[in-house]
């Protein structure tokens, strides 16, 4: 086969991943690359799906998207966030703040989790790590403000993300996205025309037909209707989905708050004017009077989602990426994880040629490891012994354990040891977070703890509980920071 340079491109797919991908690709490819993006039927229902919770990771890949903070905050209503609050967890009631937090220290080469283990043997009220975290401990009090880059102040261990509803991203993102060379039709897709693996033209449903020598297909799994990868369909759960907008006159915290109940899950999501409330449980459950009494009286979107992913996303010159790719429920900031994972790994690997077999080889090695470790944190919320034994839980909790989470459980529970493996997304303070919360605390410490006596690590975690508790005292609420903030950003960029 000739081999020609890849000149033209088609993203089908509106949406957040339509309009992401787009934006992302005509940033930081070569201006003798086109770019036609077909803009399917928005996708409200499943986009909901990524989540509406970005990680601090997220906001790199805005940047070379030429995005920045304060487009965000001022143009999409989104608000600044410290984490997830997880409340009532199993019937043991767990709660925890899922921060974004930089690594606990070590303290003379000892893992600072093990000296919180070790003080169990003199003071056994001392479970949660969320005392030692600024993040976790300003998200519960409601405070919030930016980090300091002082290295001795407690504000220099927070990180933050955002809270952000995806329509109003994918609105402010396809504006910009207009705005670039690239050429924008609205259609569906009727038909992809091909000659074996390879994607010759798409017809779509206005009766234009497209030719490229690249395809990139961001619709939503559930909006399909010409199939455009080749690759089998790998189905999971099914599971159903409610969405409720309330206006709010302005976030009270910053932190998404997310309660089990007997059905499934619930979220709460304060924006800077808005609340969002997702409500995830299995496809065939019905609200129990109080839980239907507890529901935003706004009008809802429900839908029903079927969680799963490709074998392969790249097939000949066509790749599938977003809901196209992998559909994940939103527990965690792992589907939107997967979205940046996935645009990034194209950057990365996009083809110079038609000739593009070792770079979707790569790129579905790449997808298949991301993919597995984002699980694996998703499935770690689930290996407990003590979840309702209701449709949505039974599912959940009964799907194979991934060989690779098991052995990170086996490992912390039996000596505190924090396995990684290359390229996880999820950082080290994320997994020992989630394990602590979980209630699962190690049968044995690091015995080189055993080298400092107990009244010094007492005075170690005080002290750490006493520095982030003063400085907590002097954040302002979440409401009057973002406030100041967004006046503040208001008089400098409008």
């Amino acid at each position: 086969m000739s081999t020609h340079a890849i000149n033209n491109v088609v993203v089908i797919g509106g949406g957040l991943a339509g309009s992401l991908c787009t934006l992302a690709l005509v940033k930081n490819l070569p201006d003798s690359v086109n770019i036609t993006w077909v803009e399917t039927e928005g996708a409200p229902s499943t986009d909901i799906l990524y989540g509406t919770v970005a990680p601090p990771s997220f906001y790199g890949l805005f940047l070379k998207t030429g995005v920045s903070e304060p487009d965000l905050l001022l143009n999409t209503g989104a608000s600044l966030s410290y984490g997830t609050e997880y409340k009532n967890w199993g019937l043991s009631d767990r709660n925890w703040v899922q921060s974004y937090s930089k690594a606990l220290p070590n303290i003379n080469g000892i893992a600072f989790h093990h000296l919180v283990r070790r003080s169990l043997d003199s003071e056994s009220n001392r479970l949660s790590l969320d005392p030692y975290l600024m993040a976790s401990t300003a998200s519960l009090k409601g405070v919030f403000a930016h980090p300091r880059s002082d290295h001795n102040s407690p504000l220099s261990t927070a990180e933050y993300g955002f809270n952000y509803h995806p329509d109003n991203w994918s609105k402010y993102l396809t504006d910009i996205a207009l705005l670039q060379d690239i050429q924008h039709i609205n259609s569906q897709v009727a038909e992809f025309k091909r000659d074996e693996n390879t994607v010759k033209s798409v017809s779509l449903e206005n009766g234009q037909t497209l030719s490229g020598d690249f395809f990139i297909d961001c619709r939503a799994h559930s909006k399909i209707k010409a199939n455009a990868s080749l690759a089998d369909w790998v189905s999971g759960r099914t599971v159903k989905v409610e969405t409720y907008y309330e206006n709010s006159k302005q976030a009270e915290t910053g932190s998404r708050i997310v309660n089990s109940d007997e059905n499934g899950w619930v979220s709460r999501t304060p924006l800077q004017n808005q609340t969002i409330t997702v409500r995830l449980s299995s496809s065939d459950a019905t609200l129990t009077e109080a839980e239907a009494s507890n529901s935003p009286s706004t009008d809802s979107l429900i839908t029903q989602a079927e969680l799963g992913r490709l074998k392969m996303p790249w097939v000949g010159n066509l790749v599938s990426l977003g809901h196209a790719a992998s559909v994940i429920e939103p527990l965690t900031p792992a589907p939107l994880m997967m979205l940046q994972a996935d645009i990034e790994r194209l950057l990365d690997l996009f083809p110079v040629t038609n000739g593009m077999d070792v770079e979707s080889r790569e790129y579905n090695r790449r997808f298949h490891d991301d993919l597995t470790h984002k699980n694996m944190f998703q499935q770690n919320f689930f290996k407990t012994s003590d979840l309702p034994k209701t449709p949505y839980w039974l599912a959940a909790s009964s799907e194979p354990t991934d060989e690779k989470l098991s052995v990170k459980i086996e490992q912390f529970e039996n000596r505190g040891v924090v396995v990684r493996y290359d390229y996880e997304a999820f950082e080290e303070q994320d997994w020992i977070t989630l394990h602590f919360g979980l209630g699962r605390i190690p049968k044995r410490y690091d015995p080189l703890t055993d080298k400092i006596d107990l009244h010094s690590i007492d005075t170690i975690l005080n002290d750490t509980k006493s520095a982030i508790s003063e400085i907590t005292k002097k954040i302002p609420p979440h409401s009057i920071y973002m406030n100041r903030f967004l006046d503040y950003l208001r008089k400098k960029y409008v």
